[in-house]
């Protein structure tokens, strides 16, 4: 593979990912491509960056979860199917591509996992693929905006900046794009994942019934407090939590409906709950 040019080989057990940079600046000073901005994983990412801000290449961060990747991996996957993407038969993708299952939550959202949690197969190609997907969601206008430059001949677009900005420069001087969402504010990735911030913090809780009883606060062992601990067949309490968080906050509303079961052969009432 590294001979024939599909690999890039690091010595020692150790990868220096300050060589991906590397890459990226031999791609601009060998044929003249840059990148708008290139997306990264937070992971082992400190040599990366700090290279990259070397050459001046803008970067931003992807969060590796189900709310950030499944919208970019739904993409892959149909323009796999509709053989729209070109990946020049490498087999090192093939290989990633092979390896990569889908995960999918309560809520339809997909991650890209290794079939059966196989460690010694790799689906860092497959990853990068989404990655890349989700960077182009962000800046499909700034992209288009720049071909048209570059189909017209007016500008380089590499060295003049746009004065048709709308927006202000945040600190470190970049201009702030962001997916659009239509009238639907609760559609913005940022929206979301500020949302999603508070409901991982929501689902942390622990749910008691209680009762204050001369001003102590007593804890009540009772049907309440199982359905709570067991809300559902198939949800668990973190779960439930996560799903009326998600629903109250998007919609503002949300309804919990108890569901009853009268056992005849000891008279038991047992109960479940369903959020919606």
């Amino acid at each position: 593979m590294g001979k024939r040019g599909w690999l890039t080989i690091c010595k020692g057990n150790e990868i220096d990912l300050s060589m991906v940079a590397d890459w990226f600046y031999k791609l601009y000073e060998t044929y003249g491509i840059r990148t708008i901005t290139t997306g990264y994983d937070q992971k082992f990412a400190k040599d990366f960056l700090n290279r990259m801000e070397e050459y001046g290449f803008e970067f931003e961060m992807v969060y590796q979860n189900k709310l950030t990747l499944s919208n970019p991996m739904k993409l892959v996957e149909a323009d796999l199917k509709g053989q729209l993407i070109n990946y020049q038969e490498n087999p090192i993708d093939q290989w990633c591509l092979g390896n990569a299952s889908m995960e999918i939550d309560n809520f339809g959202n997909v991650m890209a996992v290794k079939i059966n949690n196989q460690q010694n197969r790799r689906i860092d190609g497959a990853v990068t693929l989404i990655i890349l997907y989700e960077m182009y969601r962000r800046y499909r206008s700034v992209l288009f905006k720049k071909v048209e430059v570059i189909k017209t001949g007016f500008l380089d677009i590499f060295k003049k900046k746009s004065k048709e900005h709308k927006y202000a420069q945040m600190l470190n001087g970049s201009i702030p794009v962001f997916a659009q969402f239509g009238t639907n504010i609760y559609a913005s990735d940022v929206v979301q994942q500020a949302v999603n911030c508070i409901v991982l913090e929501m689902k942390k809780l622990n749910p008691q019934h209680i009762r204050e009883v001369e001003h102590d606060i007593t804890p009540v062992v009772s049907e309440i407090q199982r359905v709570l601990q067991n809300p559902n067949e198939l949800m668990t309490t973190s779960e439930f939590i996560e799903k009326i968080m998600w629903l109250t906050m998007l919609n503002y509303n949300c309804f919990i409906i108890p569901t009853y079961e009268k056992k005849k052969a000891d008279r038991a009432i047992s109960c479940q709950a369903a959020a919606m």
